[in-house]
């Protein structure tokens, strides 16, 4: 075990830097953006040059129930948010949301998600003993938590979200033993906000055209 915990934290504070160095020096047009998103992410995959992949299968049966039903309990719990980000009134204080920049919130939804449950949630031992899962689950959230608030938010509520998210997350890898379940739990999860934002660039899109 402790050979993982090592293994994690030392990805960890290698991929972490390296992806906001990714994030800031590759910048330019669409191209770009697209090469930017999907190497930010890749570092963290460096894991599994040391541990085995997460168990997974591609076979869905009726257990997808439980990422379905733990993904609408959660975006309950952000409905608040949820519900005063979408107040059209609000839009225009956001600012034009362009192509690139939906791209970037399509990524949050699609590559993002698959990545941090490989790292996050794929590396907890689920076959292992209850302590080690319980270490390991404990570390990777912290991470996780910790990853989202460096450059990000320090807001409490956020983090308690954010707790909820990767405890389901790792209720729905260590009873179903797929961690295609959890990627589809983080994907739903984000949809919303996706949604939103789309809204806000059809808002923008609209004004721009009004004023010409």
């Amino acid at each position: 075990m402790i050979r993982l915990v090592l293994a994690i934290i030392v990805v960890f504070w290698i991929a972490l830097p390296l992806s906001y160095q990714i994030q800031s020096k590759i910048r330019g047009d669409l191209l770009l953006r697209i090469v930017r998103i999907l190497s930010i992410n890749i570092p963290y995959l460096a894991i599994f040059l040391i541990i085995k992949y997460p168990s997974y299968s591609f076979f869905i049966n009726y257990m997808i129930l439980l990422p379905i039903i733990l993904s609408i309990i959660y975006i309950l719990i952000d409905f608040k948010n949820l519900s005063y980000s979408n107040n059209p009134a609000i839009f225009s204080y956001f600012g034009e949301v362009r192509k690139e920049q939906l791209l970037s919130r399509f990524s949050e939804v699609t590559v993002m998600p698959l990545i941090e449950e490989l790292f996050y949630r794929g590396t907890i031992p689920i076959t292992g003993s209850i302590k080690e899962i319980l270490i390991i689950f404990l570390l990777t959230t912290l991470l996780f938590n910790l990853a989202h608030y460096i450059g990000q938010s320090n807001d409490i509520t956020f983090h308690l979200k954010l707790f909820i998210l990767s405890l389901f997350s790792f209720l729905i890898y260590y009873f179903t033993h797929n961690i295609i379940y959890s990627i589809i739990f983080h994907v739903l999860c984000n949809i919303p906000w996706f949604v939103t934002n789309y809204r806000m660039y059809l808002y923008s899109k609209k004004q721009k055209n009004e004023v010409f």
